[in-house]
């Protein structure tokens, strides 16, 4: 009897390790084509034939192949991954244009790997620094502000990037987006036009929020260009329930306010929700607009007025130019955006005074009833 057989343990080769691992060389002997070819199909899709394309893409499903990341890197000097930093993944606007942004990358062989500041410029830095240190060919960013240490890692780096949904016209790093401040004058100055003269501002927090600050910088801007009344301007944390909070703060603290002006669309949905609950009729007594155009602005009651980010064309540009970058071509540096401005039904022209009047209930058109305000009225007649 052999030694085996009086008892030592057999070894099994594993099925995994017994099975070869494909190679690039497996996935062009299938497709027919050689391995630069196929190399370009998977990598550099755009440079071939849809053809080839599809026979390459079928063979690598058939063959289970995976490139080896490592390899790929050390062989192109590329790992074809691009960075986005946004400052939280909980907004759909974010949500919305990352999506964009991978599918416009994946048909040029980039994946997208995507990390969440949570509004915090320390922990922003040090998720780029990783990765900086994982290894990707380009860089997005959300507006300019952001830590100095920040600009000097990426400078010092010399990885293209780039910074989105903000643009700067004296920035001297790369921007593509709209400019916040100019969307939102424009959307105020179109109340004013309506015949708006008391116009209230609810805004989400500003202080680590560039964007919102313009917006309502704008607003400030475009009231005071008309001469009209410094307006009141509410800043709440962003939630659905501090926007409601918010909205009756304005009706209450402001005695003639006709329309409230929303710098993102989640201000403008508490706001409408509260103007239901206080009875206040949108727009008839007051109107509203908000900035996004998320999917459900024109599904509220009434459907809202707001402004329309180009998240797609924001995306497509983005992808553009860094993969320009990446591969040494020339691109714009500063593209600003344009907006669109959706009037839907949360808008119309102020009640006439004595209309006003009669529908507040006061004798000198005084603020929106909330139930403080009738309290504080009562106690007055008593």
């Amino acid at each position: 009897m052999t030694q085996s057989q009086q008892g030592e343990p057999k070894r099994h080769r594993s099925r995994r390790s017994a099975k070869r691992k494909m190679r690039l060389a497996d996935v062009a002997r299938r497709a027919g084509v050689s391995e630069a070819t196929a190399s370009r199909a998977i990598n550099r899709p755009e440079l071939v034939r849809q053809e080839v394309r599809e026979r390459v893409a079928r063979a690598v499903q058939e063959l289970s192949y995976v490139a080896h990341g490592a390899a790929r890197a050390l062989a192109s000097d590329r790992t074809h991954s691009i960075g986005l930093i946004v400052p939280t993944l909980r907004t759909a606007v974010f949500a919305e244009s990352a999506e964009i942004l991978q599918q416009a990358l994946n048909r040029s062989g980039y994946h997208l790997i995507i990390a969440s500041s949570e509004y915090d410029k320390a922990r922003e830095y040090h998720e780029v620094r990783a990765l900086l240190q994982h290894g990707i060919d380009g860089m997005v960013l959300v507006g300019q502000d952001h830590a100095p240490e920040l600009w000097q890692l990426l400078e010092r780096s010399g990885l293209p990037f780039v910074t989105a949904f903000q643009h700067a016209g004296e920035s001297s790093y790369p921007c593509i987006g709209v400019d916040n401040r100019q969307e939102f004058y424009d959307a105020t100055r179109f109340l004013i036009n309506l015949g708006h003269t008391n116009i209230g501002v609810l805004t989400a927090e500003t202080a680590s929020n560039e964007r919102l600050a313009a917006r309502v910088a704008g607003a400030r801007d475009c009231i005071g260009d008309h001469s009209l009344p410094k307006p009141d301007v509410v800043e709440v944390p962003s939630t659905l329930t501090d926007a409601r909070q918010g909205l009756r703060r304005l009706v209450e603290r402001n005695a003639h306010l006709t329309a409230v002006a929303c710098t993102n669309d989640l201000m403008a949905f508490g706001a409408l929700a509260e103007c239901r609950t206080l009875g206040i009729d949108v727009p008839g007594q007051l109107s509203v607009i908000g900035f996004d155009d998320l999917d459900i602005a024109e599904h509220t009651q009434p459907s809202l007025t707001t402004v329309r980010l180009p998240l797609a064309e924001q995306s497509r540009r983005v992808g553009e130019y860094l993969l320009a970058r990446i591969e040494g071509r020339d691109a714009p540096s500063s593209t600003r955006l344009k907006a669109s401005f959706i009037v839907r039904e949360s808008t119309g022209r102020p009640p006439e005074p004595a209309r006003a009047t009669a529908q507040r209930g006061t004798a000198d058109a005084g603020p929106l009833q909330t139930p403080s305000s009738k309290k504080r009225a009562r106690s007055a007649a008593e």
